[in-house]
């Protein structure tokens, strides 16, 4: 185990000082315009408003450029703002990005007197706050301070627990076998749910049941998306749920559930509303303009902004104290790793932590949220997304082997949920017999299903070797295959698309745009593989752009983004690539052999004319 974590240090180490390092690459000597171009910075931005949230946060609006991508300005990431004619920066956080607008929530909460001075721009600033509440977590474990971690490396295979074999109705018997398994009394248990097979079902009854019985439960995921799905499915049972965070990336259902939303409907926002409307006119006193400013002026403004000050201070606390009651009052807390962070949460304890998609986070983020409670339930598929990890340093360090894929081989008992409710048995199938040694059923109800206006086999490739459908890359480096985008164009034409869901899948971002640039229109839509994870449609299409001479396949390589991208289809999956590119490979040799004898195998020359 010390020799896991030590590793596992180095490697969050490695990523955060490659982060610095990208960070420090791409601001050093170079001009605003060259930051623009890397994504690093808006500018310019205008200034369009400014607002004091309830709780007498600052938030400053700006508009920004609608050409001007601002992907890397995430939720909660760190900012700063400058002018052109003004040395002094100040740092903040993103609070909300709609319709071209973002806005900051400053660290010291007071608006730069040269904020209408010149042309404004934004900094992403890097953000290491993960990366530090990892490496303090990992040195908890190290110490041996984290006793479920410890727990978790110690007992292993030695783990047998017997459970009382409870029913529960409308589950099969692989999830009624993970849920008893999770409401008894064992420390761990892993649930291994390959594509539609009910994990989010499965695990949202063992968290009711718990709840019933008095348990107050915490559930986290690697991302908002995640939290999101499993929260509405949690809330739909039970609505003594609080959703944890303030990303605006939190879906529009799941609103009513974060605790921001409860407070600010709570009936205790009646005194807060009163000190907010005190608190403006005394603002409006302090910053009031005068010709002759002198030292009795001086002395009041010193004086109101004092009282502005206390009343800030009366009104937070009023905010801590709300949020402590809804947190104490939830029987379930949810939110991602670093939201978990809160400190409002500090003294919180609960009887379970559960982690949803655990194979898509890293060890060091479960950690973080582990010592919640003395019950850690991981859920996932070790066999589809893996962790995002961007330095090969970190993942040679065993960085990119999740909790899951670790408990799974030191004997953690788990369950493996054999029946999928998605995919027609022949789309399902391959990725059965690749990645699930042949375990998986299709149901009934799905085994057969498939799309009446097609007259091909519900799995279908259409090969582009010879046909001069070459990859090329753009002026940033992104690789995209304009031949592909056509033929996807000319595949859909056949199909009745009336009442039936499309989604359009690649690997490369740069397809994506493109797609989405020419085709998309209502009732599909195109994505990378990762933002497809947990997704399904009717009718799948995936474009795996690579076609060169020298049979490099680049991402295509990570097998496991595949198994996601092969299984998000309900009743028809279409293919596109080069068999030439690709079929050197044996993962893709075994998908162009298994679709030539269950499939339909066709050549784009039927499209060439």
């Amino acid at each position: 185990m010390q020799e896991r974590i030590q590793n596992l240090k180095k490697a969050i180490e490695f990523e955060r000082q490659a982060e610095l390092d990208r960070y420090a690459e791409l601001i050093n000597d170079q001009s605003i315009k060259e930051h623009v171009a890397a994504g690093i910075t808006l500018y310019p931005v205008d200034f369009s408003n400014e607002q004091y949230t309830p709780f007498e946060d600052l938030l400053l609006e700006f508009k920004i450029n609608e050409n001007q991508d601002p992907y890397q300005f995430s939720s909660n990431g760190k900012v700063s703002l400058f002018s052109e004619n003004n040395a002094e920066n100040v740092e903040g956080v993103v609070a909300n990005f709609k319709n071209n607008v973002l806005s900051i929530q400053l660290e010291n909460n007071e608006k730069p007197d040269w904020i209408k001075s010149g042309k404004l721009g934004l900094n992403a600033l890097p953000d290491t706050r993960t990366a530090d509440i990892q490496l303090a977590t990992l040195r908890t474990v190290e110490a041996g301070e984290l006793p479920l971690a410890t727990l978790f490396y110690k007992i292993g295979s030695k783990q047998e627990f017997d459970v009382e074999p409870l029913e529960f109705e409308g589950f099969n018997a692989s999830q009624n076998t993970a849920i008893n398994h999770l409401i008894a009394s064992n420390p761990f248990h892993i649930v291994h749910g390959p594509p539609g097979t009910g994990k989010t079902k499965t695990l949202v009854q063992a968290i009711i049941q718990l709840a019933a019985a008095g348990k107050k439960i915490m559930v986290a995921a690697p991302s908002n998306a995640a939290t999101d799905h499993i929260t509405r499915a949690i809330a739909r049972e039970n609505t003594a749920v609080v959703r944890m965070g303030n990303s605006f990336k939190i879906s529009e259902s799941v609103q009513p559930f974060t605790l921001r939303s409860q407070v600010l409907n709570s009936p205790f926002m009646d005194v807060v509303k009163r000190l907010k409307k005190d608190a403006e006119t005394i603002r409006k006193k302090a910053f009031k303009y005068k010709r002759n400013f002198d030292s009795e002026a001086y002395k009041e403004r010193k004086r109101l902004r004092y009282e502005l000050k206390e009343i800030r201070r009366d009104i937070r606390k009023i905010e801590q104290e709300m949020s402590l009651g809804f947190i104490n009052s939830a029987q379930i807390i949810t939110g991602t790793f670093i939201g978990l962070q809160d400190k409002k949460l500090r003294n919180l304890k609960v009887d379970a932590v559960f982690i949803d998609e655990a194979g898509q986070a890293v060890e060091p983020s479960i950690w973080t949220v582990a010592h919640y409670a003395p019950k850690l339930f991981m859920a996932g598929d070790p066999l589809q997304l893996p962790p995002t990890i961007f330095t090969d340093k970190a993942k040679s360090l065993g960085l990119g082997v999740s909790l899951i894929e670790q408990g799974i081989k030191l004997g953690i008992p788990t369950t493996l949920l054999d029946i999928q409710y998605r995919m027609n048995h022949k789309i399902m199938q391959f990725s059965n017999a690749q990645f699930y040694e042949g375990k998986l059923t299709a149901h009934e109800s799905v085994s057969e299903q498939s799309l009446v206006s097609d007259t091909h086999e519900t799995i279908e490739f259409i090969d582009t070797a010879g046909c001069g459908y070459t990859e090329t890359k753009d002026e940033s480096g992104g690789i995209l295959n304009l031949g592909e985008v056509e033929l996807i164009q000319k595949r859909i034409a056949e199909i009745e698309l009336d009442e039936i869901s499309v989604g359009i899948i690649s690997p490369y971002r740069r397809q994506v745009s493109l797609i989405e640039e020419s085709i998309i229109k209502q009732n599909k839509n195109a994505q990378t593989i990762d933002s497809f994870q947990g997704q399904e449609k009717d009718l799948i299409i995936v474009s795996l752009v690579r076609s060169n001479e020298n049979g490099i396949i680049g991402f295509l390589k990570d097998y496991r983004r595949m198994n996601v991208a092969l299984t998000r289809a309900k009743k028809k999956l279409i293919i596109i690539g080069d068999s030439a590119t690709i079929g050197n490979d044996t993962f893709y040799k075994n998908l162009l052999d298994y679709i030539e004898t269950q499939g339909t195998y066709r050549s784009a020359w039927e499209y060439m004319y």
